[in-house]
C-alpha cells in the first residue's frame, strides 16, 4: 500500500506519454496485485482491508507483512548513471539487467514510500534501481537449451546481491534446548547469486568473487537480514520458500561447498 502523501493521479494517456529522466536511475513498476483480504492456501483470510499503524510495534510489523513488494517492470532506464563525484549517482558500477515485462521484488521501505503514479486502471511505483533485489523473467527453452519451446523462468539477482536461506544455531550441549530454534545470524546458505560488483565509491567494499549455489557462507558481523518476502502466505517468488537478501560484499568466506 502506497504512502498516501506520495501519490500523483494521472490519466492513462499522461502516463503513457511520460518518459523517465536521465540520470535518475529509476524503474517504473506496475503493482499487479494486492494483499488486501488475501486468502491463504488453507482458505484463511490473512489480509486486512484497512492498514493503520498505531504506536505499538505489533501493528507496524503487520503493516510490513502486508506490504506489496513485487510487481511488473514497465519502464527501465537505457543505462545506469555512475559518477565518483556525484552524490546522486549509483554507489557502484553495475549493468542495467532489468527488462520490460520482468516480475521484480523490491525493498519494503521503497515499496511503501516511493513515488506512486495512479491512473484510473493501474498503479505504478517509481523505484530506484538500487532498491530492486531480484527479477524473474519468462523465457522459452527446450531440452537442448535452444530457448524455444517450453516456458520457464530465469532468475536475475541484481545489484551484487544473493538470495540466501537462513540456518538455525546448533546445540552447544545436550542440555541446550534453545539454540536449535534460533536463526544463526552469522551464516546462511546461498540459493540464488547475482553478478559481483567490481567497483564501489567506497574503496573498502569488496564483493566475494567466488560463490556457488548451496554454499554455506560466513557473514560479516551484524549483517541485517532483509527478507525478500516476510510471510509464507504472501510469498510469490518461490512457493513457500522465504529468502534473505545478502550483498556479496557482506560475505566473508565460504565455509562449506557441495562436491559435484
Amino acid at each position: 500500500m502506497a504512502d498516501q502523501n506520495n501519490i500523483i493521479e494521472l490519466t492513462q494517456e499522461e502516463f503513457d506519454h511520460g518518459e523517465l529522466s536521465f540520470p535518475a536511475n529509476m524503474v517504473i513498476v506496475e503493482m499487479t496485485h494486492s494483499n488486501d483480504l488475501k486468502v491463504s492456501k488453507g482458505g484463511i483470510i490473512v489480509g486486512v482491508l484497512e492498514r493503520v499503524i498505531h504506536a505499538d510495534n505489533t501493528d507496524s510489523n503487520l503493516k510490513a507483512d502486508l506490504e506489496e513488494v513485487y510487481g511488473t517492470v514497465v519502464r527501465v532506464p537505457d543505462s545506469l548513471y555512475f559518477n565518483e563525484e556525484d552524490n546522486s549517482s549509483m554507489e557502484y558500477v553495475t549493468e542495467m539487467e532489468l527488462q520490460v515485462g520482468d516480475q521484480c521484488w523490491m525493498s519494503i521501505m521503497e515499496a511503501h514510500s516511493s513515488l506512486t503514479l495512479r491512473t484510473p486502471e493501474h498503479t505504478y511505483k517509481v523505484i530506484p534501481y538500487a532498491d530492486i533485489y531480484v527479477a524473474k523473467r519468462e523465457i522459452f527453452v527446450d531440452e537442448k537449451d535452444n530457448w524455444v519451446g517450453k516456458k520457464t523462468h530465469k532468475v536475475v539477482v541484481l545489484n551484487g546481491n544473493c538470495l540466501c536461506q537462513t540456518t538455525n544455531k546448533t546445540k552447544i550441549s545436550e542440555l541446550d534446548v534453545v539454540s536449535e530454534g534460533q536463526i544463526d545470524t552469522t551464516r546462511a546458505i546461498v540459493k540464488y547469486i547475482g553478478k559481483p560488483i567490481t567497483h564501489y565509491k567506497n574503496p573498502t567494499y569488496v564483493d566475494h568473487p567466488d560463490l556457488k549455489e548451496n554454499d554455506v557462507v560466513l557473514l560479516s558481523p551484524r549483517v541485517p537480514f532483509l527478507m525478500l518476502e516476510r510471510k509464507k502466505y504472501f510469498a510469490n517468488f518461490d512457493g513457500d520458500n522465504l529468502y534473505v537478501v545478502i550483498p556479496r560484499r557482506k560475505i566473508s568466506a565460504v565455509l562449506k561447498r557441495e562436491e559435484r
